[in-house]
């Protein structure tokens, strides 16, 4: 494999900045702001939407495709993943297997917590997948590991090093398309192969260890597409391998602050739609998790919160009774899911209704905004400028 260095990494030296750069830093800060505030349900309820989301995006990365529908079927054990498996990818539940594992072992216990629940649901049939591939599998997910450790970005601009590390690495180089040639007696034909998909989503799994101390548990975050395969290409300008990162890193940071204010939208919708119940009932924590991760059948619900069958339907029956849960029968199996009535109100909603912090969070907030501020100023700026889009 051909090693290359990247101009980009003189040419945007420390102090330079741009305003897509700049967006990303701010994206990345309000992110922090809101993680700082976020009650602790509502936190561990993201937690389970993040570790799903992240898991969901490996398996697209690998080409696997699916609708949200199957994914549901395929985790419970009840249908394949797809009908048929692309050529060449990894086994999806040794994949799924491999990332929760290295996410049971996040130092941010929200994240651990909703990885251990996604390993005690995770139903899927065993595919008869060899030592090496699980090897190989897990070598790339510690590889990406230690990349995004080695890289200290102080302003996100500092990530085209990590970009430029992963097209040097044997794990993550974009690959070439195969190409064989055919002999067909007098004839002969060149045929072309699809290249087989980089990897990358292993560095998005512990893209958060890249981030410095400043943006707080941001650095314990799985990013799910905020490292583009474009960034890594050897025929970019030096300019278009930043715009890439730049944007890339704000899409996934938008993309994770819009998670996190839906799970608090939905979160206050379904304490408002629960019923009064005793102190000691677990149905609320029930209708927590199937509003996180989607629909999950009784066996599923059994091991992830660790109860007994008859336990289980009686947390359901509650449910049932103040018509929140909606099931589908699936190959003889009942998936269970949480069906809210009232609409999710829109963002600006959400913004304009009073706010349900106290003092003291806000004041965390603040300070959870100056550090991202200290992350632009080090650089130079204190921010965005006033022509620069929000």
């Amino acid at each position: 494999m051909v090693r290359f260095d990247d101009p980009t990494l003189e040419k945007f030296a420390s102090g330079h900045h741009s305003a897509s750069y700049e967006r990303a830093a701010l994206a990345l800060g309000r992110l922090a702001g809101m993680l700082t505030l976020a009650p602790a349900p509502v936190l561990s309820q993201f937690a389970h939407r993040l570790v799903d989301l992240m898991v969901r995006h490996a398996l697209r990365s690998e080409h696997h495709a699916f609708t949200p529908t199957r994914y549901a079927h395929w985790r419970a054990g009840l249908d394949t993943l797809a009908l048929e498996a692309p050529m060449g990818a990894r086994s999806p539940r040794m994949l799924a297997q491999a990332i929760l594992m290295a996410l049971a072992d996040n130092p941010l216990a929200p994240i651990a917590d909703a990885a251990r629940a996604a390993q005690a649901a995770l139903r899927a049939a065993p595919e008869g997948v060899s030592d090496d591939e699980r090897a190989a599998t897990e070598a790339t997910i510690a590889s990406g590991r230690s990349l995004a450790a080695s890289t200290c970005a102080r302003h996100p601009s500092d990530l085209a090093r990590l970009a430029v590390a992963a097209a040097n690495d044997p794990h993550f180089a974009p690959r070439e398309r195969l190409r064989t040639r055919l002999e067909l007696g007098a004839f002969a034909r060149v045929v072309e192969r699809t290249a087989d998909p980089s990897p990358i989503w292993a560095i998005d799994l512990s893209l958060g260890r890249a981030f410095t101390d400043d943006l707080g548990a941001l650095r314990f975050l799985p990013f799910p597409g905020a490292l583009p395969l474009a960034a890594l290409r050897r025929d970019l300008e030096p300019e278009e391998r930043h715009d890439a990162l730049a944007s890339a890193t704000e899409t996934a940071a938008q993309a994770l602050t819009k998670l996190l204010d839906e799970t608090l939208v939905q979160h206050r919708m379904l304490v408002d739609h629960l019923p009064k119940l005793r102190s000691s009932s677990r149905a609320p924590e029930l209708a927590a998790l199937l509003l996180a991760v989607g629909p999950l059948s009784s066996r599923q619900i059994e091991h992830v919160l660790a109860a007994s069958r008859l336990g289980v339907r009686d947390m359901l029956g509650k449910l049932a009774k103040a018509k929140l849960l909606s099931k589908e029968r699936i190959n003889g199996t009942y998936l269970h899911s949480i069906a809210l009535d009232a609409p999710c109100p829109t963002v600006p909603q959400t913004q304009a209704s009073p706010s349900p912090f106290s003092q003291e969070a806000l004041d965390e907030f603040d300070a959870a905004m100056a550090a991202a501020d200290a992350v632009l100023a080090r650089s130079g700026r204190t921010g965005p400028s006033h022509s620069d889009a929000e």
